[in-house]
Order: C-alpha cells, then structure tokens, then sequence
C-alpha cells in the first residue's frame, strides 16, 4: 500500500492542522504534546509506541511547531503564528516519509479545507437543517 496523506487546513484556525495517514503513526489511542518536550511527557512517549516516539522527536526538532496529538492514524498540529506553514510543512513531510520509509516525493498527498465545529458553525448547521426539512 503507497503511503497516503489528507491535510486538513481550516480557514477559522489558520495555525492548525491535520495530517491523515493511511498506515498507523502510533499504536496507542492518542497522546498530546506541548514543544519543547518537558518530563512530564516521558511517560506519554512510552506509551505510544516506537513509531510514535520516533514521530515525536522528528517534529519536536522542527522549528514553530508548539503543540501535536497523534492517534493511530492523524497528526494534529499547532504552529506559532509567527511561522509559515511552507516552512514547516516541509519537516512534517519529511518526518511522515522516515516513518514509512519514503522519501517526500514517494508519498501521494491530498489536501481539503475542513469544516471547524466551533459553536457558531453547529448552530449554523442546525438552522440549515431546519430550514431543509
């Protein structure tokens, strides 16, 4: 199976966003992280999983990433504001491909825009099916 990845961007929360793979990143059912990692995480890295951890420090060595959380198959990821997400994409990239042994190019990449559930959206949402039915 060809590695496969669907990033996430979110036009309400522009310093976020979602890496979906097709292979599992970590195998335990998700885990935060604040940058730069204190020892509070070491137990979180343990539990994980090798991959996971190997995840972990290729991104905490990325400059302008401040927060992820991995579940088996999705990277969420907080940028500082000040950094360019073509400039820290790139590090992303690179670190999904060590972890299934291709190189950037070797990946298929797809991209959407996601719906942010904020308060104001579900509500949005409601009033359209209203309106529907």
């Amino acid at each position: 199976m060809n590695p496969q990845i669907l990033i996430e961007s979110c036009r309400l929360e522009p310093h976020t966003r979602n890496y979906h793979a097709n292979s599992t990143l970590i195998t335990y059912k998700g885990a935060g992280f604040y940058f730069p990692l204190s020892n509070h995480d070491v137990s979180n890295m343990k539990r994980i999983g090798e991959v996971g951890r190997e995840v972990v420090d290729l991104l905490a060595s990325q400059r302008g990433i401040v927060f992820v959380f991995l579940d088996p198959y999705m990277l969420f990821l907080v940028k500082g504001k000040l950094f360019g997400w073509e400039e820290i994409e790139k590090g992303i990239l690179l670190a999904i491909g060590q972890i299934f042994g291709e190189t950037k190019e070797g990946i298929e990449i797809k991209r959407q825009k996601c719906f942010c559930y904020r308060k104001e959206n579900i509500e949005c949402l409601l009033r359209l099916q209203y309106h529907k039915s």
